[in-house]
């Protein structure tokens, strides 16, 4: 007889028990450690992901509609401006392969109720940065700034009228001025302080350099 109780199996309702009783022993650090991953985090990620979000809402909010292109001067001499881009093969060595000029010039139109009348061949205003967010994202990276800070001028109006008819003169012909921008800058950064000398009653030329000083270069003139 005792050589069969040595022999037989443990008691099964026993070994659940024990089991049970070992695994309750370690059942509380899985709770703690889920909750420590929650908390600890989980907790700042979903918290920062809130706050970016809410930033990005509140700044979209605040800058939309910024810029607006500011009223021509009381004495200008056209009643608009007008736009346009050339296009000219880069000098040898540059990082483009196109050098963009961007022209404003005294163009024919009216002003009705402080509403700029589009001129033909293409009624529209032209855009404040035809490049968009090519521009903004590369004008935002220079400083570090995150895109969205500077995506708002990506959809802005330049208050000219694109390729417009230009005013006719009234000498021998309008004055050239042109602009170079510095390290970082473009030809679009400029606009609205340029569409005014336009409007005063001159062809400014604002080159948008192909040497890698330019927030942006046009690689294709499409």
């Amino acid at each position: 007889d005792e050589v069969l109780r040595a022999a037989s199996p443990p008691n099964d309702g026993r070994k659940h028990a024990d089991a049970a009783a070992a695994w309750s022993a370690f059942e509380p650090f899985p709770k703690v450690l889920r909750r420590t991953l929650l908390q600890g985090l989980l907790g700042p990620v979903i918290t920062g992901a809130l706050f970016v979000a809410a930033f990005r809402l509140i700044a979209s909010t605040v800058v939309r509609g910024y810029p607006s292109p500011p009223p021509l001067p009381e004495n200008s001499a056209a009643d608009c401006v007008g736009c346009l881009d050339v296009f000219y093969d880069a000098p040898v060595g540059s990082l483009s392969k196109y050098l963009r000029v961007r022209v404003f010039y005294p163009a024919e139109g009216a002003v009705p109720d402080g509403q700029y009348q589009a001129a033909p061949p293409q009624p529209h205003h032209a855009p404040y940065m035809p490049y968009g967010r090519d521009t903004t994202d590369g004008m935002a990276g220079l400083v570090k700034f995150p895109g969205f800070l500077l995506a708002h001028l990506a959809e802005a109006d330049s208050g000219c009228e694109a390729n417009a008819k230009v005013a006719t003169p009234t000498g021998k012909g309008w004055p050239v001025l042109v602009y170079s921008h510095g390290q970082g800058g473009n030809a679009d950064m400029g606009c609205y302080a340029l569409r005014s000398m336009a409007a005063m009653g001159c062809v400014v030329l604002a080159i948008e350099h192909a040497d890698g000083s330019a927030t942006h270069a046009a690689t294709d003139p499409d």
